[in-house]
């Protein structure tokens, strides 16, 4: 892994990965062999291997809640005021 070789300790626990897409997050826990899901993509496969060793662990986080959206996104005012106030919260408390 790249920050143990830059000498940082790995962390006991699993790093957390908040998704939208409740699909893309069952994928990662229960692999299922559908058609829709027969063209995996490589890094899917990735994720899904680093679910399994424990590296990562996967939520699901409704998209009015996504707090990255309010970087990445054009939103209503409302939306991005509130997603704001919940990045400056996390960044000064």
């Amino acid at each position: 892994m790249m920050m143990t070789e830059l000498g940082y300790a790995r962390s006991v626990s699993p790093i957390d990965l908040f998704s939208d897409s409740q699909g893309a997050t069952a994928m990662s826990y229960n692999p299922v062999n559908r058609n829709a899901s027969k063209h995996i993509d490589l890094a899917d496969h990735y994720v899904r291997e680093q679910v399994e060793r424990d590296t990562i662990s996967i939520t699901y986080v409704s998209t009015k809640d996504m707090v990255a959206d309010a970087m990445t996104k054009s939103l209503p005012k409302d939306q991005f005021n509130k997603l704001m106030g919940q990045i400056m919260g996390y960044l000064l408390g």
